[in-house]
């Protein structure tokens, strides 16, 4: 529940995917070495070093907890299990926000200086979450591994993520073939693993 890299400046409709492109081309975002990638949502291609859910699937796992009878496909039991690791970022900004209510309310401060308070808020959180021991504000919003805690706090970023808005646009539609045929090597095996094995289907 870190930060690793943060870019702050850009207007607010700038799309996550424009973002992402000159991040790796201008600011020096980490790429992540072969055989590794990001876990990424819904508003990024699902391409090299980023693996992205399946569009027009259910995501979120509060859908899934509200319903019944379990997941209905491979694709389903994919996006649940990538839900599942995403929620750690969720979470994190979940955290950051009930700690620092300026990023919710900025005042008018010139642009320059703006741009650098979310940053600093980053590293002050970084910095807590490295040498605090039992924070509260972590307990609270930590709970069987999803987000709890105020909802006002949570609710933005977690249930209602427009980034996995599986109806919003993506770039490059799934550009790299590798990433496209990884995602379904793996969605094949937890489907198989899902049906072979009640224990997996109850969790």
């Amino acid at each position: 529940m870190k930060f690793t890299y943060m870019l702050a400046g850009y207007e607010g409709s700038c799309h996550d995917a424009r973002m992402l492109d000159e991040a790796i081309a201008y600011h020096g975002f980490p790429i992540p070495p072969p055989g590794k990638f990001y876990l990424a949502d819904a508003g990024y291609a699902n391409k090299e070093g980023f693996l992205s859910p399946f569009r027009r699937e259910t995501y979120h796992l509060p859908e899934y907890r509200r319903r019944r009878g379990g997941l209905g496909n491979r694709k389903e039991v994919f996006n649940y299990t990538h839900s599942s690791l995403r929620n750690c970022i969720e979470r994190t900004f979940g955290v950051w926000k009930a700690r620092f209510k300026i990023l919710k309310a900025m005042n008018s401060y010139p642009m320059d200086k703006q741009k650098m308070i979310p940053v600093a808020c980053a590293v002050v959180h970084n910095f807590i979450r490295m040498v605090q021991v039992g924070d509260p504000l972590i307990d609270d919003f930590v709970g069987n591994g999803v987000a709890v805690g105020r909802s006002d706090d949570v609710n933005d970023d977690y249930v209602l993520d427009e980034g996995i808005d599986d109806t919003g646009p993506s770039t490059g539609t799934d550009q790299h073939g590798s990433m496209n045929q990884l995602r379904e090597r793996m969605a094949d095996a937890m489907w198989q693993r899902y049906q072979s094995y009640p224990w997996y289907r109850a969790t």
